[in-house]
């Protein structure tokens, strides 16, 4: 099958990725009304606020750079250079600006999900040693590559630049993404078959929302490295649309457990939003009931990894006897 023309690849690029930022930016927005507004710790709130922040100004300042690279493309130098001519030069000093922005972006993404991994772990440091060096092996591989494609020549292509050093970026980022997901969704198992069966469907949403979320992401990774190992201009659009879908990644999960189980609730003895702020499942305004793990998830954005019942993350975990001795 014939590969897609370079500058329609741009073309495709440019509207996926302005398509997929209306979405990050209204998922930014409901982000950033949970987070203000049913957070009860300070520190966890600042981190994930700083997160979001952060995320939602390298992906507007990347789809500003498209913008300009295709109005530079098809307008300034459409009679010089041309499209192909323009978008063919890798060393160009916009195209590296936004391939450092991806690498800082998927970095900070990464970083998240293991970080709610060692958080979710009761910050056991071994656990985590597989996506810490992952990530550097990631940081390594991203920013030689931004570095190396500073020296090519015009005309080089992004698969002769790049190399296996792209593809060894994109295994290691996947890798990272897989199995910190895959140790978080365990960890919250296996804690959760220490309640009584007919409480446990109270942490369904909490693992549903991380793999459909991790799901997407790893679906976008793959096919961005089935393109980019085939030699295809379908890696363009890929790469493109992993800006604002990291953000919708990483909105999902808190949105997803916050509006999809604000339903459930129990009727157990109340406890004041200091006492109940302790065990992460308060906000500023109510009391919720201290039962382990039934307490209202929609309130847990705050035990470390939003969503997650503050129990799983205790350092000192209780018996089923103190879980429900309020029961």
């Amino acid at each position: 099958m014939a590969d897609i023309p370079l500058d329609k690849a741009e073309i495709i690029a440019i509207f996926l990725e302005t398509f997929l930022y209306g979405i990050a930016l209204t998922c930014f927005c409901f982000t950033l009304w949970v987070l203000l507004n049913k957070a009860a710790d300070p520190k966890t709130r600042r981190i994930m606020l700083a997160i979001a922040i952060t995320l939602f100004v390298l992906a507007t300042v990347h789809l500003i750079i498209d913008f300009v690279r295709i109005l530079q493309a098809f307008v300034f130098f459409r009679n010089s250079l041309g499209p192909l001519g323009y978008y063919n030069n890798v060393a160009h000093p916009l195209h590296i600006a936004k391939t450092g922005i991806y690498i800082t972006q998927t970095l900070i993404g990464d970083a998240l999900v293991t970080w709610r991994c060692w958080v979710v772990h009761r910050e056991n440091h071994h656990v985590i040693i597989f996506p810490v060096l992952t990530s550097a092996g990631c940081a390594a591989t991203g920013y030689f590559t931004t570095w190396n494609m500073t020296n090519a020549t015009p005309g080089l292509s992004i698969f002769d630049a790049g190399g296996p050093w792209i593809t060894s970026y994109f295994v290691l980022t996947m890798a990272t993404n897989l199995y910190c997901t895959s140790m978080i969704v365990l960890r919250i198992w296996t804690a959760s078959r220490s309640v009584p069966t007919h409480h446990q469907s109270t942490l369904r949403p909490v693992i549903f929302a991380v793999v459909e979320s991790a799901g997407l992401y790893s679906s976008a990774l793959l096919g961005l490295l089935i393109a980019y190992v085939t030699n295809s201009n379908g890696q363009y659009p890929a790469v493109d649309t992993l800006m604002p879908l990291i953000i919708i990644v990483f909105s999902l999960i808190i949105l997803q457990i916050n509006f999809g189980t604000s339903g459930t609730k129990t009727s157990t003895p109340n406890y004041s939003p200091a006492e109940a702020s302790r065990i992460g499942f308060a906000n500023s305004d109510h009391t919720y009931p201290l039962q382990g793990i039934s307490v209202e998830i929609s309130h847990a954005v705050d035990s470390g990894v939003p969503g997650v019942p503050s129990f799983i993350t205790d350092q000192k975990q209780p018996t089923p006897e103190q879980m429900w001795s309020h029961a």
